[in-house]
């Protein structure tokens, strides 16, 4: 927020996962929580990206966040890169768009190659080992996606490198430690507070609802398994038989896990068949902009020129949708009152229509 506030923007609108996020997860801690963390450190309007989205691969999760951004009047989307520039990213994503690179990645996967492993191969092979490193890094996927968006919706991408602490790392730069480390240090009851930036209260664990996810995946068919998204080439089988075999979550994951299949992916689409969200949901264009807060001296950028629906007030806001943007919000609704299952006291937890905006 800072490196936007000092070198490209005077106002910020931040798109957020809600209740879950794209690693195939609870979110830690409440949207509401968050919401006001971002507020208070930088962000002015915070607009929640809708759980069929966020619990999508990197191409949907981008695709519906830099379509919120066009909607609300962004003309910069900044995120977070790894160990490169924009402009060598710009270049990779150039490069992976190309009818050569596709040609080749095709053929590598012909041969038995996943695809992260074909990509990768493939860049390496017509360009450089520079160039091909850089799909290496954690976050650099999602970053590539963001800016395929970006050139449709025609924004301008920011890429803001990474510093202190790397991704998925367990040593800390600093105050500034990894969201894997951070994750690690609440599971283990130890203190977290050096690394985040507000006070934080009643955090999630998806295993504290573990047996209610696995009744879930144990009572649905076949076919069912194959209508969740991201599920092709025949996974559903592979999904079928692990439940078939096991009572545990974690392996249930281990189990349909291979190269080809990898554990984010696979924790996506289990979280997606507990929620109930379908590739059609998936697939829905996005049907509204949920407002979770604003800073009230920045109240001026509510005013987008859209023609999507804007949720301020859910209880009103609600009842304008359409029956498929409804549907949408319904599952948004489930997948507040699941998370406040998997919190230590759900008491605390308000469901979507006791929460009002939150406001600055």
């Amino acid at each position: 927020m800072e490196n936007i506030k000092s070198n490209y923007a005077d106002k910020t609108i931040c798109i957020m996962s809600g209740s879950f996020v794209q690693r195939g997860d609870v979110a830690v801690f409440d949207k509401y929580q968050r919401t006001t963390a971002a507020l208070q450190n930088g962000a002015d309007v915070v607009i929640e990206l809708p759980v069929p989205y966020v619990l999508s691969n990197a191409e949907g999760f981008a695709e519906n966040g830099v379509k919120i951004a066009k909607e609300t009047g962004c003309d910069m989307l900044c995120f977070g890169i790894e160990n490169t520039d924009t402009k060598s990213l710009i270049e990779l994503s150039n490069a992976i768009r190309s009818e050569k690179t596709q040609e080749k990645i095709s053929s590598y996967m012909k041969d038995g190659d996943y695809y992260p492993r074909a990509l990768y191969n493939s860049i390496l092979e017509l360009y450089d080992n520079d160039m091909a490193e850089i799909l290496n890094s954690g976050n650099n996927a999602l970053a590539l996606e963001y800016i395929k968006a970006c050139e449709k919706y025609d924004i301008t991408p920011i890429g803001i490198e990474r510093t202190g602490a790397t991704h998925d790392s367990e040593n800390t730069v600093g105050d500034i430690a990894s969201g894997s480390y951070i994750r690690k240090l609440i599971d283990d009851f130890e203190d977290f507070s050096e690394f985040v930036p507000n006070t934080f209260t009643n955090p999630a664990n998806i295993y504290r609802i573990e047996s209610a996810v696995v009744y879930r995946l144990k009572t649905m068919s076949k076919e069912v398994m194959a209508n969740l998204p991201d599920v092709n080439e025949g996974l559903e089988n592979r999904i079928y038989n692990a439940v078939l075999d096991y009572n545990s979550l974690n392996a249930i994951l281990q189990s349909i896990k291979t190269k080809r299949y990898t554990l984010a992916r696979i924790r996506r689409i289990i979280m997606c068949a507990f929620l109930r969200i379908t590739k059609e949901m998936a697939n829905t264009p996005l049907p509204y902009i949920r407002v979770l807060g604003f800073r009230e001296d920045s109240s001026s950028l509510l005013k987008f020129s859209t023609e999507l629906p804007i949720i301020t007030t859910v209880s009103s806001g609600y009842k304008t949708l359409e029956k498929p943007a409804k549907k949408i919000f319904d599952t948004e609704m489930l997948a507040s009152h699941l998370f406040s299952m998997c919190c230590e006291k759900s008491s605390l937890c308000k469901n979507d229509f006791e929460n009002g905006i939150i406001k600055q």
